[in-house]
């Protein structure tokens, strides 16, 4: 009798113990914001355009026509051609692309046998294309007269391209001969696509509204045994889904209505689970953590550096809690230096003129011949 009772207690203990585990998953889901700008040009500043000086050689084998729609400063409205000077213009100037050497290169292919005895060989050759080309662009406000950004996209630098590869020499230097110019075209396109990413990127950090995806991590309970197990399933899942409904254009008020239950269901949590027993320390770290996340994309910081020492206090992961500490200070400084205190908005153009959006190949006088000229020299 004595033995059977001490496996039953046995048997009660772990049962309790599994009951009260808790493994935490990550969920994932996304969420679509406006991103704000670094160096604010201010509200009074709606318009740009985007002038191309390309030398002719450059221009036989890329056209400055396609330049146009490939710069895009998000938020602002593009105008084309000069019928109205814009309160900001792009210019972009690329010339003198040069070959500088050609080199063929070879590598060895070896066969072997399973004794690990070499059977056989095969030679491949392609050609090293060195290359230069100068590039630049400048960020001019022509409200201020002032230059905001210039800077080389080159460096003077040597790039490499290689051909693909043939298992003959003369075949390479054939298809060198025949496909020249269509080389040097893929070369030229492929500089001006890295121009592209390189100034759109840095101009809408420093002063455009582009609109930016990101994924967000939950922490989900996957204890099935725990009691709080279907409830918080079914809670975070809700959770994921409402992050998916964030519209960039819209206002957060629907939004914030919808999270009320998960916000008091997240709290409740809190209330229920106050021990300072490991398990009820990752079911609170769950609810601090999806909170302050929640906080964050909500665009209410101060609420997220509430949650953020409270993960702090509860000492099971810090270094979360500092992280929405700090993404939320750095989200206040923005909003301060923008005086925009929201990421879900669509800017006033006023009565500027609509964009026409043109596409490649279109009409070569949609882009701004001459650079506009500064105020000082009107």
């Amino acid at each position: 009798m004595k033995h059977l009772f001490l496996a039953i207690a046995t048997l009660l203990l772990a049962s309790f113990v599994v009951a009260q585990k808790v493994d935490l998953d990550p969920l994932y889901s996304t969420v679509v914001f406006k991103s704000l700008p670094i160096e604010p040009l201010g509200e009074e500043f709606k318009t740009y355009s985007i002038f191309v000086s390309i030398d002719d050689i450059t221009q036989q084998y890329y056209p400055k026509y396609l330049v146009n729609d490939k710069i895009n400063l998000h938020g602002f409205k593009k105008i084309n051609g000069m019928k109205e000077k814009p309160d900001i213009q792009i210019r972009l100037n690329a010339a003198n692309f040069k070959i500088t050497k050609t080199e063929v290169k070879s590598r060895v292919e070896e066969t072997k046998d399973k004794s690990g005895k070499v059977t056989s060989t095969k030679t491949y050759y392609k050609l090293n294309i060195a290359h230069s080309f100068d590039a630049s662009y400048e960020v001019v406000n022509l409200k201020e007269n002032k230059t905001l950004i210039k800077t080389s996209l080159t460096n003077n630098t040597i790039n490499i391209y290689n051909t693909q590869e043939y298992n003959n020499k003369n075949s390479l230097m054939e298809y060198y001969k025949l496909n020249q110019n269509l080389i040097i075209k893929e070369i030229i396109t492929g500089r001006f696509t890295s121009f592209y990413s390189l100034i759109n990127d840095k101009i809408n950090l420093f002063y455009g509204f582009p609109n930016k995806k990101e994924t967000v991590k939950l922490w989900v309970l996957d204890t099935k045994k725990h009691p709080e197990y279907e409830e918080h399933q079914k809670n975070l899942n809700g959770l994921k889904e409402l992050y998916t409904t964030f519209n960039p254009n819209e206002p957060l008020d629907g939004i914030k209505e919808n999270a009320k239950p998960y916000i008091d269901y997240l709290n409740g949590l809190l209330n229920k689970y106050t021990s300072e027993e490991k398990p009820d320390k990752k079911m609170r770290y769950s609810a601090f953590y999806n909170l302050g996340m929640l906080y964050l994309y909500l665009d209410m910081p101060d609420e997220a550096i509430e949650m953020g020492d409270k993960l702090i206090i509860n000492d099971y992961d810090k270094g979360d809690g500092k992280s929405i500490i700090k993404n939320a200070e750095e989200l206040k400084a923005l909003f301060e230096k923008n005086k925009i205190y929201t990421r879900h908005f669509v800017r006033d153009l006023g009565d500027n003129p609509e964009v026409v959006e043109s596409s490649e190949g279109t009409n070569p006088s949609n882009t701004i011949e001459e650079p506009v000229e500064n105020p000082s020299n009107n």
